[in-house]
């Protein structure tokens, strides 16, 4: 009996102690830290909506995180957050877009050389492709930035409309000018609404964007501008051959009316409506199925008209930290739980954008055989010339003078040489 008083006796101080232990530890508050994430994304349906599901996840296996998120619209994002580092409010993640070069030379975006030397350096860059390591980094070399997403410009055409004219898509997926035109013909109808072509973009930059795309497709280069960015000749001949091409669309009466003059806003719309075929990118085609409201079953990626070479544009969405960032380390991990293969192809199936880590590529590849034509085309894709210059939106501006000037009916070869002018002086600044 003694025996198993005393076994008792221990055994109750030693569930008072647990019991004390576990109530100082409740009555611990655990400090909760705070991760400011800053993207204009959040705005956009549907890809907003799966973006706050992942912060969400991420919060609750992270109980001591807390993300608060600051959104504003596409082209206000570079002077908002040059106003939120400026003002002591630098977020700790911070999604690029395709301005993760002009973040760069304003000084906008933290230097990750550090953070990437911890997970491996060379190791950790070599996860991604090469073309996209290229567009998040300065001269030296070193990251600013961490790709996310990858976006090809490709020509996208109306599956429905080609079965309902009987059009053969070719195996190779490419067509020459005359082949392209032949294609047109049979799909513009003016007189019923239906027309044959649309440019991308929001607003006027969508044609400096896409005149681009023409331009490599024709053998030349993404607005004169050489791939080291060092250098312009916009008066080849695959240049002058490709805008003259180019400008005959709008012409000719192969877009809608009042098509030029809005530059290209209504693409997605009109993609999804009235346009058989136009140059944009997965995301863009999955905005245009969506915007049919169920009437296009999908669209058929092409190579742009041109001739034997086999180029594409591109640019990379890519995830920063802002200068300044209070908790900086806090967003690395962010961002690279965000790029996990899982989350980049959860992504993928709501909006179409293509992932940048190779291993979720391949895994796209085996399960999703339908983007398989995307993933492939890495290898011959080139970054967006001015995307990455300090004068890119400079260079954007007076490129889509350019066009303006031509469809009023100027000589192209003379507006693109006092383009390559403006241009140069521009690079040397």
């Amino acid at each position: 009996m003694k025996v198993y008083f005393k076994y008792s006796l221990v055994f109750l101080i030693i569930l008072l102690l647990v019991g004390s232990t576990l109530m100082a530890f409740a009555g611990e508050k655990k400090e909760v830290k705070t991760i400011l994430f800053y993207s204009h994304r959040l705005s956009e349906q549907p890809y907003g909506d799966i973006l706050r599901n992942e912060l969400e996840r991420y919060m609750i296996l992270h109980p001591d995180i807390k993300i608060e998120t600051a959104t504003t619209s596409y082209t206000e994002t570079p002077t908002k957050l040059a106003t939120m580092v400026l003002g002591g409010a630098s977020p700790d993640v911070v999604y690029c877009g395709r301005y993760q070069g002009i973040f760069r030379h304003e000084g906008l975006l933290m230097n990750l050389e550090p953070f990437i030397k911890e997970y491996g350096s060379e190791k950790y860059k070599s996860m991604f492709p090469d073309v996209a390591a290229g567009t998040v980094s300065d001269s030296e070399g070193e990251w600013y930035a961490i790709p996310t997403e990858i976006q090809f410009w490709t020509l996208n055409i109306n599956a429905d409309r080609v079965k309902e004219a009987g059009i053969e898509i070719p195996k190779d997926r490419r067509w020459n000018w005359d082949e392209f035109l032949e294609v047109a013909n049979k799909l513009n109808n003016p007189e019923k609404g239906k027309y044959a072509y649309v440019n991308y973009g929001y607003g006027s930059d969508g044609q400096a964007l896409v005149v681009g795309q023409w331009m490599l497709a024709n053998g030349g280069t993404y607005w004169g501008i050489d791939p080291e960015c060092t250098g312009v000749n916009l008066l080849t001949k695959a240049n002058i051959e490709a805008v003259k091409n180019y400008i005959s669309l709008g012409m000719n009466g192969y877009q809608p009316p009042g098509y030029i003059e809005r530059g290209g806003g209504d693409h997605y719309r009109l993609l999804g409506s009235v346009a058989a075929m136009g140059i944009t990118h997965p995301g863009g085609v999955a905005n245009a199925i969506a915007s049919s409201g169920g009437k296009i079953s999908g669209f058929i990626p092409l190579l742009t008209p041109g001739n034997d070479t086999l180029k594409l544009s591109m640019f990379i969405e890519a995830w920063g930290i802002g200068a300044g960032a209070k908790n900086p380390e806090l967003g690395w991990d962010l961002i690279n739980w965000l790029n996990k293969e899982e989350n980049e192809i959860e992504r993928l199936e709501v909006q179409g954008t293509l992932p940048a880590m190779k291993s979720a590529m391949d895994k796209v590849k085996a399960e999703m055989p339908e983007m398989k034509f995307w993933i492939d085309l890495v290898d011959y894709s080139e970054t967006s010339g001015y995307e990455y210059l300090p004068g890119s939106e400079e260079i954007k501006k007076d490129a889509n003078d350019a066009l303006t000037r031509m469809y009023q009916g100027e000589k192209v070869e003379t507006v693109l040489q006092d383009l390559e002018e403006k241009i140069k002086e521009i690079m040397k600044r």
